[in-house]
């Protein structure tokens, strides 16, 4: 069965608005509540949400969601009992389980959404990449340098950098899995330009 996980909060938007937008349909959402009667609440409005999708939803009570182990512990268990979720949503919830949740999908390799009610919008993120940030950013320096300023195409970057286009590719592909490079289309032509992300570590060279 395929399942994600999210924290019953005090605001039902933040679980129900992520599930509808995401694109990587599930068949269960597991709800960690506790006996707090607004989280009790929220769970009841997103249960009945689900229903009408012909999604089951599933609670799992902790007795307090700000022990940051206790959440943990709860999320290994239901990791061998079920197998991995397809993603977690951690929009909702107090910050020490979010971040819980966020250690587990790490560890795990677990897809992360959230939902930024000031944009409307729902993101899906592996942050499992983010291990191979600095390592792809520091293997990868003569790429990002050299699109710096102007984005380029593979070929011209294969030409510039003197390595052959598919292994240009390889890399581009590396970078783009750590959101380092992003790429351009304009007058149908495909360039490769840095992230915001990128700046930033090109403007810290002690990260090097």
């Amino acid at each position: 069965m395929k399942y994600s996980i999210a924290i019953s909060g005090f605001q039902s938007e933040l679980i129900i608005k992520p599930f509808l937008r995401v694109r990587n349909p599930i068949d269960e959402l597991i709800l960690i509540v506790t006996n707090n009667s607004k989280s009790l609440e929220t769970a009841d409005a997103v249960k009945k949400l689900l229903a009408f999708n012909n999604v089951e939803c599933t609670l799992l009570s902790v007795s307090d969601i700000f022990n940051f182990f206790e959440v943990l512990v709860n999320l290994e268990i239901l990791l061998e009992r079920k197998g991995r979720p397809k993603w977690i949503n951690v929009s909702a919830g107090p910050g020490i389980a979010i971040s819980s949740l966020t250690f587990f999908s790490i560890t795990h390799n677990i897809p992360v959404v959230f939902y930024n009610r000031e944009s409307d919008k729902t993101s899906m993120v592996d942050i499992s990449k983010s291990k191979d940030l600095f390592r792809n950013a520091k293997k990868n320096l003569n790429i990002l340098k050299l699109i710096e300023e102007n984005p380029l195409s593979l070929g011209e970057i294969s030409e510039k950098l003197g390595l052959s286009k598919p292994t240009i590719s390889r890399r581009i592909s590396l970078l783009r899995e750590a959101y380092l490079v992003e790429p351009v289309v304009k007058n149908r032509k495909m360039t490769v330009k840095i992230t915001e992300t990128s700046r930033k570590l090109l403007e810290k060279q002690d990260f090097f």
